[in-house]
């Protein structure tokens, strides 16, 4: 069952599903270790929205607002936490007690 719940919460979205742009947003902070805000941005625009890059035009921070609230709603249970340097990083907001609840 433990095996079956982590393979429900890291689960690949399809681009378009809901939720697909938050998962995408975690996996580039996460993969990248620290990113500033305007690396993100343009990871959505080019990734998640497939506009070019020197466009500054963007609907980013309004879905960095959610971001940076850790949810229980969200499948993942993370979120993205602001360091003194002023980059981001990902956190994470479940227990082991999570994992086991059916």
């Amino acid at each position: 069952m433990l095996i079956l719940k982590i393979k429900v919460m890291n689960r690949r979205l399809k681009k378009g599903q809901y939720g697909w742009i938050t998962q995408e947003i975690l996996d580039f902070v996460y993969l990248s270790g620290e990113v500033s805000y305007k690396e993100m941005d343009t990871h959505y625009l080019v990734v998640c929205q497939g506009k070019p890059a020197y466009q500054r035009s963007s609907s980013f921070n309004h879905h960095l607002e959610s971001l940076v609230k850790p949810s229980r709603r969200r499948r993942c249970r993370r979120y993205l936490i602001k360091g003194s340097n002023r980059k981001y990083t990902v956190g994470f907001s479940f227990t082991a007690s999570d994992l086991y609840k059916k």
